[in-house]
């Protein structure tokens, strides 16, 4: 039986660590009801560092800029809901700056641990449903169209004025340090050479394109079908506007409408059966709210929420599901 290998993947502060501590108590007791550790001390002191912040009600504390060590889980599936396999998840213990740093370095930016990850049988990007600002966009203003009527009807007069749309204020994880700027909502539009902002979302494509490059693939070639699952993880899920946690929306209108030079790049590069779309709340609601937190605390938990071929909105507290989906696809989906 080939071992398989789940590589995890995100952007700063997208929710990695927050993930995995989630699922480490679970593991650590072998009390998941379909996945377990195959080799417990191996792992015991990482999944230690994650969860322990998370029993005390805290989030685990960011990965330094500089840690590149991978995580390694030798896991395997038990019982009888799923079939017999073994699977490595390899959790890209890196900063999410790194990310950012391959958008900003091209090239340059590859490592062996990069390139190793980007050989995985499965890949599980997170998302912060914040971070998908969009890029500035050129708004024409009444005086604007004024002066493309006038060149119409080739009349003299018509300003030339072109306003550009500023994006909404967002989050540090938002932004590239080295290369980005803050911009008021009301800012002026930037001076040509000036630092733009550019959207998370941007530098995960770029990612993509990337892992890609290393696998041989051209630009619009997909791979064969069940060779690459991409499981697109909107994390915080629980923080986002409640008409999208419905049925008839879910993590995939979402992300469609909030993020859809992502969902263009994923139609045109993967097969549709081998992309899927979750939100996810590893911890069920933000810790940083002190009655959260104590609920927290007394009852630890969190949840998955997807929509189904009906455009029925489905929800599961087993925060493993997007590990079973990237081994078994759609079949994980079905109730057994």
């Amino acid at each position: 039986m080939k071992e398989r290998q789940i590589a995890i993947l995100g952007a700063s502060a997208s929710g990695k660590s927050t993930w995995i501590g989630a699922l480490a108590s679970s593991l650590l007791e072998d009390s998941a009801e379909h996945v377990c550790l195959v080799d417990v001390a191996a792992a015991m002191a990482p999944l230690l560092r994650l969860s322990e912040p998370l029993e005390l009600g805290e989030y685990p504390k960011r990965t330094p800029i500089d840690h590149q060590t991978d995580l390694e889980l030798p896991l395997a599936t038990k019982g009888e809901r799923f079939p017999d396999a073994r699977f490595t998840l390899r959790v890209g213990d890196y900063a999410g700056e790194q990310v950012e740093r391959l958008f900003r370095d091209r090239a340059r930016g590859w490592s062996a641990a990069w390139k190793t990850r980007a050989r995985a049988d499965a890949i599980v990007l997170f998302l912060r449903p914040e971070a998908t600002t969009p890029l500035p966009r050129l708004e024409p203003s009444r005086a604007t169209r004024d002066q493309w009527e006038a060149l119409r009807s080739s009349s003299p007069e018509a300003p030339a004025t072109v306003h550009l749309k500023s994006p909404q204020a967002a989050g540090p994880e938002d932004l590239f340090s080295d290369v980005l700027v803050e911009e008021a909502a009301d800012a002026p539009a930037p001076a040509p050479g000036e630092p733009v902002r550019v959207p998370t979302v941007l530098a995960l494509v770029e990612l993509l394109q990337f892992l890609r490059d290393v696998r041989g693939l051209a630009p619009g070639e997909r791979p064969p079908t069940g060779a690459l699952r991409i499981v697109l993880l909107a994390s915080a899920w629980d923080q986002v506007d409640q008409a999208w946690r419905t049925n008839g929306q879910g993590p995939a209108a979402f992300l469609a409408e909030q993020a859809p030079l992502l969902h263009d790049f994923l139609w045109s590069n993967f097969h549709a059966d081998d992309v899927f779309r979750f939100g996810l709340s590893s911890t069920g609601g933000d810790l940083g709210k002190l009655g959260h937190r104590e609920r927290y605390e007394e009852e630890p938990g969190g949840f998955v929420e997807w929509t189904d071929t009906t455009g029925h909105l489905c929800s599961t507290r087993d925060l493993a599901l997007p590990l079973y989906w990237a081994l078994f696809g759609d079949a994980a989906l079905k109730e057994g």
